[in-house]
């Protein structure tokens, strides 16, 4: 596809190894913790110091990205991750290793919305799913690919190599970003007898970004609570990697079956139906009896992720004048969904609910998610029609 021709590879690759690399940095984080002799209140400071500092920093930078040059913004954040990880394996008090969580969310902050702002410049409309699909594609793999071997070198060579696998994969995201970019791409079809491009369903952009935010907090809470429910049923403790292992996988064959299906219309059920989905797998999650048939509601979390994600995305980036604002915003809610509700769900359990509690959480945010945009886009479509 045009769109597609006219992306150079170079940023689909620069995000494989960013996201590899900065989940090596993350993996090997809590180990540094407990080397320096921090527990659980370390643990939880530093998972939110770094969720805030993204929080704040994201939309900040995707504003930046609108008016600066995205390559400087972006290579700006690979350094500011190089330098984190290099500090922490120095470092040799607990609080600066809290503290360099901020650099770690101002680093990933400073890449992702002009990345994918650029993206978005790069390609025309009709070929801008073809060009997301390969992207995100790219970056899920990476992600799942830093869990895999930051795993593996944790436990055979320890954080030390995490730390400089991350940082260099982090160079490697770095030195793909293309120094000169296509020039963007024009803003109507080159060929006068293209069908048009369907637009979004009315109030799209809002239903996907509550979409993504409800789809991360739901994964964020899967990603910090779900390890002491596997051990109070008594399972094994790889049930927890195999789990969030087939939530990636299938998030990631998501995004290829989007890829693959390029420029499909959106409507509302496409986006719903998975989110449903999603919901219902959670909802039931804590219901099952054994460990398979735990693994079983994995699949359905992973394709509510990745349409919310794609949605959410795709949304951000159609308006050329926003577009690095809405990316920022879209990262900025990424990481709200990520922290808060995990955070909720903990003062859940700590003030005497069951372990199945944060989950019954998780499906009853996604569903408030989906009448949210119910609402959302029923007004807007009785909005549309009284305009004159």
């Amino acid at each position: 596809m045009a769109g597609a021709s006219r992306v150079p590879s170079g940023y689909y690759l620069s995000a494989a190894f960013m996201d590899g690399g900065f989940f090596l940095i993350m993996a090997a984080m809590p180990f540094r913790i407990l080397d320096l002799g921090g527990g659980g209140l370390a643990l939880g400071m530093t998972a939110a110091v770094g969720a805030v500092a993204y929080i704040v920093a994201a939309p900040v930078a995707g504003r930046l990205s609108d008016r600066w040059p995205r390559r400087r913004l972006a290579g700006l954040g690979a350094t500011a991750l190089v330098g984190c990880a290099m500090a922490a394996w120095l470092v040799q008090r607990l609080d600066l290793l809290v503290a360099l969580q901020l650099l770690m969310g101002l680093g990933k902050a400073l890449y992702w919305p002009p990345v994918q702002a650029t993206l978005g410049d790069l390609s025309i409309p009709a070929d801008r799913g073809d060009v997301l699909g390969r992207f995100n594609v790219a970056w899920s793999t990476g992600k799942g690919l830093g869990f895999v071997a930051g795993g593996l070198l944790l436990a055979h060579a320890g954080f030390e190599a995490a730390y400089l696998a991350g940082a260099a994969s982090v160079v490697a995201a770095a030195a793909c970003l293309p120094y000169r970019p296509a020039s963007p791409a024009p803003t109507t079809p080159p060929d006068p007898l293209a069908p048009p491009t369907t637009p979004l369903p009315a109030g799209f952009l809002a239903m996907s970004w509550l979409a993504n935010t409800a789809a991360y907090a739901g994964f964020g809470i899967l990603t910090y609570h779900l390890p002491q429910y596997i051990g109070q049923q008594g399972w094994q403790a790889d049930t927890y990697g195999w789990f969030m292992g087939i939530v990636l996988v299938s998030q990631t064959l998501m995004f290829l079956w989007m890829w693959r299906r390029g420029s499909r219309p959106w409507s509302p059920l496409r986006l719903w139906w998975p989110q449903l989905a999603a919901a219902l797998a959670l909802a039931w999650l804590p219901g099952w009896d054994g460990s398979v048939a735990l693994l079983l509601t994995a699949p359905l979390i992973g394709l509510g992720c990745g349409v919310s994600y794609q949605a959410s995305i795709t949304a951000s980036l159609a308006d050329a004048g926003t577009r690095g604002r809405h990316a920022g915003v879209h990262e900025g809610l990424i990481g709200a969904g990520g922290f808060a509700p995990p955070l909720l769900a903990g003062v859940l359990v700590r003030s005497g609910a069951s372990l199945a509690a944060p989950y019954v959480l998780a499906a009853g945010l996604m569903v408030l998610a989906l009448i949210a945009q119910a609402g959302l886009h029923r007004r807007a479509r009785h909005s549309a029609t009284l305009v004159p």
